[in-house]
């Protein structure tokens, strides 16, 4: 039962992490090389960050 309910906890924090990577695609952008991740307002990411960790883990 315990490890079943770690297994299920770890596929929420997993389709968590999805979620936030998803909604921050829009602030980032990959160059046509593959080289680095460039972020266009990084106060902006931070702040969205924050935000949806706050508001989406309790």
């Amino acid at each position: 039962m315990n490890k079943h309910i770690q297994a299920t906890n770890e596929n929420i924090n997993r389709a968590r992490l999805k979620i936030l990577l998803i909604l921050a695609l829009p602030f980032l952008s990959v160059d046509l090389k593959g080289i680095s991740a460039i972020t266009f307002n990084k106060k902006r990411i931070i702040s969205c960050f924050s935000y949806l960790s706050r508001n989406f883990y309790t």
